[in-house]
């Protein structure tokens, strides 16, 4: 199957690392329901479909992005059966560059869906 090439969205002449409001979509692999599922037009949470533990994660490291970079800010987030989207405000200095990794080495898929 061949992949379908995406339009590049971002403006060409912007620098995305300045300041300002950042709309995110982050989209689980190959559109899995991960975090719920959706059950005649509603979003049925992820306890309700057996895999709170993939909320759990997500929602714990989504809350430590503050934490590991000073200059964003968490605005709102929401999490949706197969991905997640975030509004991330951006407060610092362009040229910080971040060295650490928010999500942790060595989780596995099976931690995920247990």
């Amino acid at each position: 199957m061949e992949i379908e090439k995406r339009k590049n969205l971002r403006l060409s002449e912007y620098d995305y690392r300045r300041s300002g409001a950042y709309f995110i979509t982050i989209c689980t692999h190959n559109r899995q329901n991960l975090f719920g599922e959706i059950i005649n037009d509603v979003n049925v949470g992820a306890t309700l479909c057996g895999r709170p533990k993939a909320v759990e994660i997500a929602t714990h490291w989504i809350n430590q992005i503050e934490n590991k970079f000073l200059d964003v800010k968490v605005d709102e987030f929401i999490i949706m059966p197969d991905h997640i989207h975030l509004i991330l405000i951006l407060t610092g200095d362009p040229t910080c560059q971040a060295s650490s990794r928010v999500c942790p080495y060595g989780i596995l898929k099976e931690q995920i869906l247990c």
